[in-house]
């Protein structure tokens, strides 16, 4: 795994912004997981030896910004993959500030673009998969909103319920790693609910870079929940750095920060 996108980054030598964009690379598959904000994800692979050519699969997780702006760039490096997309990643998204954070137009409806309203499994060692569970707790949506053209073309916006997001499981060589983008639909959500995909690892953003010192309350209690899961945790850029290093104090080992540059091997 190399990750080749995220908000800091592991040496000076790398790129960093705010997103995410990750590399697998298995037996049999080459997959690009998200493509950062924008085309420096593309330097950062060159730099790390990864020939995005060679990619057969990507899944975009979501459909805000930071995790697509780079598919531009990646559809003119890359003449043959398909471009997995959750139904709705089209939509407008926004964020607190009314802010448009959704797809860039320009990418909308590209014919390499395949969207999925439900699992798909391409082999033995690929599945994406969408949130399938009970929400144990409540999804916080930081005030981001969803949009929907109406008739009149006037758009309608409600609370974001990120229905747009899924998932990638990958099994290679005994090991299954769930990733899971900014997991939007609540990391503690998201680990109850894959213990049936009984995955090694997850990997992917907890969304909690938003949680104030005087709330670190809820970080116990999110890191006590996944301590009891018993599987490793690789996260970054929407976590947040100082949420991260407090909940590091607490998981130890189990958990690791994902940098732009930087390599795991599971």
């Amino acid at each position: 795994i190399k990750v080749l996108m995220e908000n800091t980054a592991a040496d000076e030598k790398f790129f960093c912004a705010h997103g995410l964009s990750v590399y697998i690379e298995t037996a049999d598959h080459k997959i690009l997981m998200d493509a950062g904000p924008d085309r420096r994800f593309a330097f950062n692979a060159y730099k790390m030896g990864v020939d995005l050519a060679e990619v057969d699969t990507v899944v975009l997780s979501h459909g805000h910004y930071d995790h697509s702006g780079g598919l531009i760039q990646f559809l003119e490096l890359n003449d043959s993959a398909v471009i997995y997309a959750a139904s709705g990643y089209e939509r407008p998204h926004y964020n607190e500030n009314g802010g448009y954070i959704g797809v860039d137009p320009a990418i909308i409806g590209n014919p390499r673009i395949k969207i999925l309203d439900k699992d798909l499994k391409i082999d033995d060692g690929v599945l994406i998969t969408r949130f399938g569970g009970n929400l144990a707790e409540p999804i916080n949506t930081c005030g981001m909103t969803e949009g929907e053209v109406e008739p009149s073309g006037k758009v309608a916006t409600y609370p974001e319920c990120f229905e747009h997001e899924h998932y990638l499981l990958v099994n290679d060589g005994g090991k299954k790693v769930l990733f899971t983008g900014c997991s939007h639909k609540g990391i503690v959500n998201i680990t109850e609910w894959a213990k049936e995909l009984e995955p090694d690892a997850i990997f992917g953003g907890f969304h909690l870079m938003g949680v104030k010192e005087e709330d670190y309350n809820i970080l116990d209690r999110i890191a006590g929940e996944l301590l009891l899961s018993g599987i490793d945790y690789y996260t970054g850029h929407c976590t947040g750095q100082a949420q991260f290093e407090y909940m590091k104090r607490l998981m130890g080992e189990c958990l690791h920060y994902a940098a732009a540059g930087s390599e795991f091997e599971i």
